[in-house]
């Protein structure tokens, strides 16, 4: 975001390329192995990788970067991510497929859903994290409010 409002091209391509980097470790669900590594958090862990790859993402598409429909090597999207996440939370035993531990289902915390706030806004919200978009989300390392910041990417034409 910052390579964006500065207009620094050396800085927005390397986000870029952490966002490309990010998307080519999702595995054939939809995870993030080195979240699902993540023990009793690995459902939070995946939720809290979407927060920066979702508004990078939203500004890349304002840019002409088309990184929604951006492919990893195995054919995964950031919306493979979003939809595991939601499986996961609708049903957190998905999740021992990678770690035996028992997960924590606090889903409530204000900034869980945040990164959802700019994602609705390019496709479909799995049912679970609809849900989670009923009350406001707040996430400090993207920003503050989401549910404001989110209200500002224009809807996909």
């Amino acid at each position: 975001m910052t390579g964006v409002v500065s207009n620094d091209n050396d800085l927005f391509s390397w986000a870029v390329g952490v966002y490309k980097q990010g998307i080519n470790e999702l595995d054939q669900r939809g995870a993030l192995p080195q979240e699902m590594a993540r023990h009793e958090r690995a459902i939070h862990y995946q939720s809290f990788a979407l927060q920066p790859l979702t508004p990078l993402a939203a500004f890349a598409e304002r840019q002409h970067v088309p990184l929604y429909s951006y492919k990893s090597p195995s054919g995964k999207t950031i919306a493979d991510a979003v939809n595991f996440l939601g499986e996961a939370v609708a049903d957190p035993q998905i999740v021992k497929a990678y770690t035996a531990d028992e997960q924590n289902t606090d889903f409530d915390a204000p900034d869980f859903f945040a990164f959802a706030e700019f994602y609705s806004h390019h496709g479909p919200l799995p049912a679970a994290i609809a849900k989670g978009l009923e009350k406001p989300t707040f996430a400090t390392r993207v920003g503050g409010s989401t549910t404001v910041l989110g209200g500002y990417v224009p809807a996909k034409k």
